[in-house]
């Protein structure tokens, strides 16, 4: 029976989200297509029963004692409901939202850490390619995510990685990490062309969503042809005011 409801929920909120715009792709995968074993969809309805706003809560991969939420809603007033209704008072989340929610989240959550993303893409026209023959692919641990790509030291440790946080039929998400002894030398760039390159090759719009005050990062994208699609969100780290976590 709760796997019936949950897919009618969804179905039901897909219209709150334009799922071929890069604005609402996150919000969207985990939403919509993020595993209903890992996801706690809450749904509002207005008086006629027709959902005006919802709230989904993520167990990942990237912090198991820190779900993260995304919501979308049609006044501030629905969005408070829907913290109060999906969010625990005693445990931190990480909370992603559009910046119109953003006076919310600020008026209804102990805010531990706040930021501003940017949203960029890459498009096969622009995609500047990057060669470099010590990138090495691997499969992801988690097989949905599709492939890895790493830099290693002459000791075999990971010096640079690239992958993606997530992706669904249309989007995925990159991202790169390099150790603070091997940064300034490339390899970040390397790796995140090696892992565009497949995404494109499999037929799928590559994301770099990274704060607005990494410049580091965005040179990296930006160097490859990612460019700024306008889009941001707002993302917050917290719990729910007046809890003692």
């Amino acid at each position: 029976m709760r796997e019936m409801t949950f897919y009618a929920d969804r179905q039901a909120i897909a219209p709150l989200l334009r799922t071929h715009n890069p604005e609402d792709a996150l919000a969207a995968y985990y939403a919509l297509r993020h595993s209903e074993l890992r996801t706690r969809l809450v749904v509002h309805r207005d008086k006629r029963h027709t959902p005006d706003g919802f709230i989904a809560v993520c167990r990942t991969g990237f912090d198991l004692f820190q779900p993260l939420a995304v919501m979308r809603a049609s006044t501030a007033d629905v969005a408070a409901e829907l913290l109060q209704a999906g969010l625990s008072p005693a445990r931190p989340c990480q909370v992603v939202v559009p910046p119109s929610l953003a006076p919310t989240i600020e008026a209804n959550m102990n805010v531990q850490a706040s930021a501003t993303h940017l949203i960029l893409e890459a498009h096969r026209s622009s995609f500047t390619p990057v060669i470099n023959v010590l990138v090495m692919s691997s499969r992801a641990p988690d097989d949905t995510q599709g492939m890895r790509f790493i830099i290693r030291a002459a000791d075999g440790t990971v010096v640079a990685e690239s992958g993606t946080n997530w992706r669904s039929d249309e989007f995925a998400e990159v991202f790169v990490h390099v150790e603070l002894a091997a940064r300034g030398r490339g390899l970040g760039k390397s790796v995140a062309s090696a892992c565009t390159a497949y995404l494109l090759d499999c037929n799928l719009r590559p994301l770099y969503i990274v704060d607005k005050n990494n410049t580091e990062s965005i040179a990296i994208a930006q160097a490859l042809g990612y460019t700024d699609t306008g889009a941001s969100e707002r993302a917050y780290v917290g719990s729910l005011r007046g809890s003692h976590a």
